[in-house]
């Protein structure tokens, strides 16, 4: 999801006027939130804890609504039958784990792959050699 649009969502969701209202919002100092923007990532607990009626899904993936939605049985997305805040963030922190595991696989594929690619280059590179050599006649 991208920081800046994230950022500014936030904002005008509180109507917020500058960069340091929403950073002394979510107890942060302004360049803490300009690095935000810098690196394209954001504090997804500290926004969900300061903003608790944004939806994780949109948060994390940019899908979906901004905003949760009322429930379908009359309560509403912190209603009963729904995940209260601290369930909320036992599952963001079960998802994030399994963002990072999935990185780590996701890199350990690509050492592998680069070391599968080095291999055949080196094969390659054998058989062109044993062409291009002439051959012994006895």
């Amino acid at each position: 999801m991208n920081a800046e649009l994230i950022i500014r969502e936030l904002m005008r969701l509180k109507k917020f006027t500058s960069k340091r209202q929403l950073a002394d919002f979510l107890g942060e100092s302004p360049q803490n939130i300009d690095s935000w923007r810098k690196r394209d990532s954001v504090n997804i607990k500290k926004i969900l804890k300061a903003f608790p009626e944004i939806n994780a899904n949109w948060l994390i993936t940019g899908e979906g609504e901004i905003l949760r939605r009322p429930t379908s049985f009359g309560g509403n997305a912190q209603g009963d039958g729904a995940m209260n805040h601290s369930n909320s963030e036992v599952v963001i922190d079960k998802f994030l784990d399994e963002i990072a595991q999935q990185r780590r696989l996701t890199q350990a594929v690509i050492e592998q792959n680069t070391h599968l690619l080095t291999l055949l280059e080196s094969v390659n590179n054998s058989l062109h050699a044993c062409k291009d050599k002439p051959d012994k006649e006895e």
